[in-house]
């Protein structure tokens, strides 16, 4: 998709807010797009609302529909819903939920844009969340749909020195037609003095052309014009400056001369072609006889009908009958069949007029090659017939010149015209373009038939040239292998690569001389000489790898800006590597003398690139190459061995070996770092913007093995490694790795599911020499498993969560195994302040009789009065046992007493056989109580009670109206005598003293 967007919202006026934040989401992430938002609201006033829509839908590159129960039920929306289906050109149709809606009319075979399972907020409109995710899927579709709907990488042209431009331009100048040659320089000057110069030099071509054309002047002197028209131009490109140049000359220069992309076709399409301009000579033989053993001469008659055809034929050409001139021509062919250069000379100028250069190439690139044998042939016998000067013409080697040149031009067009690119066109993009290399191998056979039968001219072969070598559409080659340190070319369906070209370049370097007395072919030689035809090629290619690489650069980066990924980055690199060794078998590896800067180019992309690494370090620190290059058959250690033993010099294995490491060692290193940084950064968000903890844990793995890896490379530049996985590993990084069972430290189970081991590599750890004891790690793990674990994890129950009781026993068992492998009091504070303070549940009780026993939701597994004694033989005076009856006690205390001012009214008239009832439990309760941690405190209810001052009748009354000492009646039922529980009570008063000191003494307190 280009960088002009035009999107179409269709939509019911009740979801315009829901279609406004959606487009504000869009805008931001189409930040470098021309975003151009139309709907129904943009119709004018007075115009047919049908017609309108339509037109405005046929030019949107994307419809979206805001799906709605209201959308259905208007008139304008279905017309546009109607419309974006059957638009001729065929816009992204993309229907969205914008409120819920149980069908889709019209709209079946399309799927909703999904919204993640998210709930729709109030109305049921999506919320802005929704909305956010809703433009991202939009956006990827858009960008995924189809080929006329993806974006086109924006990048700009690799630069090319002002020194390098001028020599290709003095070549393109020498080397094509001067139509051509001028109308590039048009498009390239911008300062007026120079585009002046230029316009002139166009008008005098033409002047020229015609006064040829009219016999008003010889072609002799037409072409000293034309060499006195280069020479100035080739004077105006030394004093150019890139000033004098319009902004894009880099980009129009480079498709130009490299047929990066299309190349516009000219105006005229046969440049250069020259009329007949010398007399009609008339031919005295013919080629065949009815009397194989006769005179082949011609009759008088004949020879006076040819002349008669050919000048109808002229006269035909020069008004433009190019059907009618051939025709005529083509009669003289098949009736007399002359000996005459002129007479086939006509015959191909006007075959060119009537199909034009670009329809014979196209054809012969189809594999039909009618029409460009007619010309071969007419070329061979204008050709023949001029070298034995059989009716020779003034125009004849000129003619052959310009049309192979238009022909050349031809052939560059249609090259230009193929969208394929060996570097972007892999992973999903290998399908983007149809494989062209037959319509390429046809186009080369079409240019050396060309510089065999008409001219040697290089224009084409050039480009072909460049293409064969890498630097074009295609990689002409399947792979390259090292056999006995020599690069090996495996070529693809035994098409030898390497030999097309050595062919190639004999042509362009040395061009054959066919005919000593054809001046055109001896100027242009000459003209050329100048140029190292060789050192020129290899500067293209190498400037073409260049530029590939910087485009695939570019095109990952867009891919990425739209989270995107159809390009096999690795497969497109390997092309590359592939594409730099073919450049260095081709120019450089005769001469090595100097390094090759084809083998750098590979160098770089091999080892000091890191961005797709073909080398790491396995679990053990050892150099190994990438997985991924397995799958590509591609090697790179041989590759790269080689590489450098023809870059660098003679060296051994092992010394290329440690050479690899090292490299491999710093890139692997900058890659660990730039990983763990992005987790440094995901990490540190709190809000929606955090990285998950799935994600942050797998990477923070994959650093722990790779800061593993670089220590076992080279332990000596290690220490700092070390140090971080064992901070990492002992908790003082993101996340603990490892927690007690409670018996033995075991991995965290969150690291068994990324399998990563983390008690075996921690042990493993121990093995080398660390600067910390191992009991100084096993404490800094404890130390951490307790704040960052235990605390949180029981600071985030909740109360009376009955659920949670069992994970909070395992956190009591964590802690005491942490315990023992740090004695620090401070991992058992928490425990005794939770079974003597109950923040969280209820964990001893206490019987009627005083005694403390498990409480009444404690799994059978677990004995809190067990371990409330192993804390008191751990430290006495921490967890003294008779400050732990005392809470105790005060907790079970204050739940009898909330009982009894909660369950009994304060008003007697109110309290009944129930309330009696559970005032008898408070009172056992509280005996209990009493006698587990005697406090005078505790009986003050029961004897407040028991008096008869409390909130219950416990005597009889006199005739309904008398209290007399008697138990109430319903006392009898509770099994209950007031007066024994009052004295009890206060028995159990006076002898508190007494009490305390046998507590004492159970307890161990009081000798």
């Amino acid at each position: 998709m280009s960088n002009s967007l035009r999107i179409y919202c269709s939509y019911h006026h009740k979801d315009a807010e829901v279609v406004a934040a959606l487009r504000g989401h869009l805008n931001l992430l189409l930040p470098e797009a021309t975003v151009q938002y139309e709907d129904f609201n943009t119709v004018p006033e007075k115009v047919d609302t049908a017609e309108f829509i339509r037109k405005m839908v046929d030019a949107a590159d994307v419809v979206l529909i805001f799906c709605s129960t209201d959308y259905f039920n208007l008139q304008e929306t279905l017309l546009e819903r109607d419309y974006a289906k059957r638009s001729p050109r065929k816009p992204l149709l993309l229907p969205l939920r914008c409120r819920a809606v149980p069908q889709t009319p019209g709209l079946e075979e399309y799927a909703l844009v999904p919204l993640d399972g998210l709930p729709l907020s109030n109305e049921g409109r999506i919320n802005d969340l929704q909305c956010a995710l809703a433009a991202r899927l939009i956006a990827q579709r858009m960008y995924a749909f189809e080929e006329t709907h993806r974006p086109v990488p924006v990048w700009q042209p690799e630069p090319l020195s002002w020194s390098a431009a001028l020599t290709r331009l003095q070549s393109w100048l020498l080397r094509n037609d001067l139509r051509i040659s001028l109308r590039l320089l048009h498009h390239l000057v911008k300062d007026p003095g120079f585009d002046k110069i230029i316009f002139e030099a166009r008008e005098q071509y033409e002047r020229l052309h015609r006064r040829t054309q009219r016999e008003q002047q010889s072609v002799p002197d037409f072409l000293e014009a034309i060499d006195a028209i280069r020479f100035d131009l080739s004077q105006l490109l030394l004093r150019l400056e890139p000033t004098h140049l319009r902004e894009n000359w880099q980009e129009v220069l480079q498709n130009s001369y490299f047929g990066f992309a299309a190349i516009e076709k000219p105006e005229t399409v046969q440049p250069g072609l020259a009329g007949l301009v010398d007399e009609i000579l008339l031919p005295d033989t013919h080629n065949k006889t009815e009397d194989p053993d006769g005179d082949p001469v011609l009759s008088p008659a004949k020879q006076q009908e040819f002349k008669r055809l050919f000048i109808l034929a002229q006269d035909a050409q020069a008004i433009g009958q190019y059907s009618k001139a051939h025709d005529l021509a083509d009669q003289i062919r098949t009736n007399i069949d002359p000996e005459s250069a002129q007479l086939y000379e006509l015959l191909l100028v006007t075959l060119i007029q009537l199909e034009t250069p670009d329809r014979i190439i196209q054809e012969a690139l189809q594999g039909n090659n009618r029409l460009i044998d007619k010309v071969l042939r007419y070329a061979g016998r204008t050709r023949e017939f001029q070298a034995l000067g059989k009716c020779p013409s003034a125009t004849g080697f000129y003619n052959l010149s310009a049309m192979a040149g238009t022909l050349n031009n031809a052939l560059r067009r249609a090259y230009s015209a193929l969208p394929n690119d060996y570097i972007i066109d892999t992973g999903l993009n290998a399908a983007k373009h149809p494989d062209s290399r037959n319509a390429v191998l046809r186009s080369l056979r079409v240019a050396l038939d060309v510089y065999s039968f008409l001219h040697p001219t290089d224009g084409f072969l050039e480009l072909a040239f460049n293409e064969y070598t890498g630097g074009g559409k295609y990689l002409w080659v399947d792979k390259i292998l090292v056999q006995d340190d020599v690069f090996r070319v495996i070529n693809r369906n035994e098409f030898d690569v390497l030999s097309e070209i050595s062919n190639l370049e004999n042509f362009l370097i040395d061009p054959e001389l066919r005919n000593p007395d054809n001046t055109i072919e001896i100027r242009q030689r000459n003209q050329t000489r100048p140029f190292d035809s060789r050192i020129l090629l290899r500067n293209n290619l190498l400037y073409c790898l260049r530029r590939k690489r910087n485009g695939l650069i570019a095109a990952i980066r867009e891919e990425q800006r739209f989270f995107r990924e159809f390009i096999d980055e690795r497969s497109s690199l390997a092309r590359f590597v592939y594409a730099c060794i073919l450049g260095y078998l081709v120019f450089d590896q005769r001469d090595r003398s100097q390094k090759s800067d084809f083998l750098q180019l590979a160098l770089d992309e091999l080892l000091r690139k890191p961005e797709v690494p073909w080398f790491t370090l396995d679990g053990h620190g050892q150099l190994a190459v990438h997985p991924d290059c397995k799958r590509l058959d591609f090697d790179p250690m041989a590759l790269t061995a080689t590489i450098i033993r023809h870059h660098v010099g003679p060296k051994t294995q092992a010394e290329i070996e440690e050479l690899i490491r090292q490299t491999v060692y710093d890139q692997f290193a900058q890659e660990t770092n730039a990983l763990y940084k992005k987790l440094e950064l995901g990490l540190s968000w709190t809000d929606i913007r955090r990285m998950r903890d799935e994600e942050a844990r797998q990477g923070l793995v994959e650093c722990i093995r790779r800061w593993w890896a670089l220590y076992l490379a080279y332990p000596e530049k290690g220490e700092l490694l070390l140090k971080n996985i064992v901070s990492e590993m002992t908790g003082d990084g993101y996340y603990l790795w490892m927690h007690f069972n409670p018996e033995r430290l075991v991995t965290h189970p969150d690291s068994i599911a990324l399998g990563f081991p983390a008690v075996e590599f921690f042990q493993k750890l121990e093995q080398y020499p660390l600067p910390w004891s191992k009991t100084h790690l096993e404490q800094r793990i404890v130390e951490k498993l307790y704040s960052r674990h235990i605390l949180p994890t029981y600071e985030a129950i909740a109360p009376r969560d009955q659920e949670r009781r069992t994970a909070l026993i395992q956190l009591f068992r964590q802690s005491l195994r942490g315990y023992k492998t740090d004695p620090q009091l401070v991992y058992l504070d928490w425990i005794y302040q939770e079974l003597t303070q109950e923040f969280k549940f209820r964990w001893v009780d206490i019987d009627d009789n005083g005694h403390w026993m498990r409480g009444p939701r404690v799994p059978s597994h677990f004995d809190p009065i067990q371990l409330l004694q192993e804390l008191s033989a751990i430290d006495p005076m921490r967890f003294n046992s008779l400050e732990t009856r005392r809470r105790i006690a005060e907790r079970r205390y204050l739940e009898q007493e909330g009982i009894y001012f909660r369950e009994i009214s304060e008003y007697r008239h109110e309290n009944r056989l129930p309330e009696r009832q559970i005032a008898v439990g408070v009172f056992n309760k509280i005996k209990g109580i009493f006698k587990f941690y005697p406090e005078r405190r505790y009986l003050e209810i029961p004897l407040h009670e028991l008096s008869g001052q409390g909130r219950i009748r416990w005597q009889a009354r006199l005739l309904g109206v008398f209290l007399v000492p008697e138990n109430h009646h319903e006392n009898a039922l509770l099994n209950f005598d007031y007066k024994y529980a009052r004295s009890e009570f206060m028995m159990l008063r006076d002898t508190t003293q007494q009490w305390m000191e046998q507590m004492l003494r159970d307890t161990g307190n009081l000798a």
